[in-house]
């Protein structure tokens, strides 16, 4: 069906390999694009500069791909048609709203939109690194015009190398390195692997929730856990809250608040996606006093989900310095991987009680 996933998975031309050696990719590529035969012209384009290929008609099941793909440590490249449409089943209403939510899942991943012929793009992508153009549909079955989807092809190609980590032009003027770092590398993939390796031991599923929390402790200045129970978030752990005047262990264990009270938490709670912004309203007012009165200039909410539901939301900031953000891109991962490890120890224990569902793990 045109809605699935076609993965292709290159084979080697050894004529190709002196050609393209320089733009061997760290990480695959993944094409969201309406169109099936724009798509499939997109796939014949790209051959070779990318050592796999994902494309999709759907978002959803691109995110689904991005997902995996950041489970494993590795970052793929974006490309997104500017046509791109939500999906009924999906809570993005347009292409601005998908943008955001890549680009606060995965800060280093390269997000690309593609435009249609020479007009302008549409509103609403400046989340994007690079705006690139493709040739019309028109022009794309029109013989007359084939030595401009020609020329097309080889600026997309050249503009796409840059972008794929080889030879080539990194499009709007941007530079690879200003907004496409490759996936983890050096220590931070080491540490990935470890923390990854102690969530997935069956002897730490009760300490899931504190491996989470302590790696995001190395991220961001404080850090907070938040067990969902009955529509309200309830405080089981904290890292470092006290240094902005927060509660300490024992009065952070006593806090609860209305998950749909700050916005912060009603995002997450809403989108199902980790979410970073300013405080705003009178909810996030309450849980910054909450959490020793000093607002941050911004804060991180993830959710942690298990059996279906969400179980648990982790709250970050960079208090009590107020310093910049830093890249979640690992505590994503790590979060994803605590989300698969809750699950397998909901499925065990719901085949121990003879299937029933039950309530989430915590």
């Amino acid at each position: 069906m045109a809605d699935e996933a076609i993965s292709i998975a290159k084979p080697v031309d050894p004529d190709a390999v002196v050609v393209e050696a320089a733009a061997v990719p760290i990480g695959p590529l993944v094409v969201l694009e309406p169109d099936l035969r724009v798509l499939e012209w997109l796939k014949s384009t790209l051959d070779g500069i990318f050592e796999r290929i994902h494309i999709f008609q759907n978002s959803d099941a691109a995110m689904g791909r991005i997902r995996q793909y950041l489970a494993r440590g590795i970052v793929p490249t974006t490309l997104i048609s500017s046509d791109v449409e939500p999906d009924r089943f999906d809570s993005t209403r347009n292409i601005a709203e998908l943008l955001r939510r890549l680009r606060t899942q995965a800060p280093r991943m390269p997000l690309l939109v593609i435009h249609e012929g020479a007009g302008d793009p549409p509103t609403g992508v400046d989340a994007a690194d690079a705006v690139m153009r493709r040739p019309s549909r028109a022009a794309l079955s029109d013989r007359r015009k084939q030595a401009e989807v020609a020329a097309s092809v080889e600026q997309l190609r050249r503009e796409l190398r840059g972008w794929a980590g080889g030879t080539g032009d990194a499009p709007s003027g941007k530079s690879r390195t200003q907004s496409t770092q490759p996936a983890p590398i050096g220590q931070e993939l080491q540490r990935l692997k470890q923390v990854s390796r102690r969530l997935r031991d069956p002897a730490n599923r009760g300490d899931v929730l504190n491996i989470v929390l302590d790696f995001a402790a190395e991220t961001f200045g404080r850090v907070a856990m938040f067990m969902v129970r009955d529509d309200l978030a309830v405080g089981i752990a904290q890292r470092r809250l006290p240094e902005a005047g927060g509660p300490d262990d024992e009065d952070f264990r006593e806090l609860r608040i209305a998950v749909a009270e700050p916005a912060w938490f009603r995002k997450v709670f809403e989108t199902g996606e980790a979410h970073c912004a300013v405080p705003s309203g009178s909810g996030d007012a309450h849980l910054v006093e909450l959490l020793g009165g000093q607002a941050p200039e911004r804060a991180y909410v993830a959710p942690i989900e298990s059996g279906g539901r969400l179980a648990a939301l982790l709250y970050a900031d960079n208090l009590p310095g107020n310093t910049p953000m830093g890249d979640a891109t690992g505590l994503d991962i790590v979060i994803h991987e605590a989300g698969l490890a809750l699950d397998r120890a909901f499925l065990e224990r719901a085949l121990a009680e003879g299937g029933g569902a039950g309530d989430p793990v915590v």
